[in-house]
């Protein structure tokens, strides 16, 4: 399997959910102090050595058990969580995604987001978001309808991060996002209603 690109490690927070990639390998990420790690074909990350030390140390959760827990949680989350290049393309889109939108994860891989988005949504998305990433403030949770496999919009609701490199430059974002649709509409019925 071929690896991917090296990640900014130390500007990563710790993810549970072991990223996938078009083959459907898992590759940890993990935070490190002010380290950069390649994560190799077998997810195993590669850390700097320490001072004093004469071999590379991997990470923590790098057991079979652990590395099965993260399958277990990635597969099963109600949430959908993402790994996005600055300019919004996805790296990696969780198990979740094939359950709740109906897309193989693997597939929206290199693809815009934007393509899944409401049209009528996307200017208000980023005017929302965009500006306080973009300024490394905290953003929001945002509402919007994407669009399922099938076609059919439904609400969804994503909070994101922005990840930095040590020079404060974005380097990738992190998005988790749920299915809001019955809240929605239980908003919905409750201002007709009044």
């Amino acid at each position: 399997a071929r690896a991917p690109p090296s990640l900014p490690c130390s500007t990563l927070p710790y993810l549970a959910i072991p990223p996938v990639d078009k083959t459907g390998e898992y590759h940890n990420i993990y935070k490190t102090q002010k380290a950069t790690c390649r994560h190799l074909g077998r997810g195993e990350p590669i850390m700097p050595k320490k001072k004093g030390s004469q071999k590379a140390e991997t990470g923590r959760g790098d057991t079979k058990g652990e590395r099965e827990k993260n399958r277990l949680l990635a597969e099963n989350t109600q949430d959908i969580t993402c790994l996005h290049h600055p300019d919004g393309r996805y790296i990696y889109v969780s198990p979740s995604c094939k359950k709740i939108l109906g897309y193989e994860p693997e597939k929206l891989i290199g693809k815009d987001p934007y393509e899944l988005v409401h049209p009528e949504d996307i200017e208000r998305i980023r005017r929302e978001s965009l500006h306080a990433l973009l300024e490394g403030e905290d953003v929001p949770p945002i509402t919007y309808r994407i669009r399922k496999k099938s076609g059919e919009y439904i609400w969804f609701e994503s909070t994101r991060q922005s990840i930095r490199d040590e020079k404060g430059n974005i380097t990738h974002a992190v998005t988790i996002s749920r299915d809001i649709t019955e809240r929605k509409r239980a908003e919905e019925a409750l201002r007709e209603s009044e």
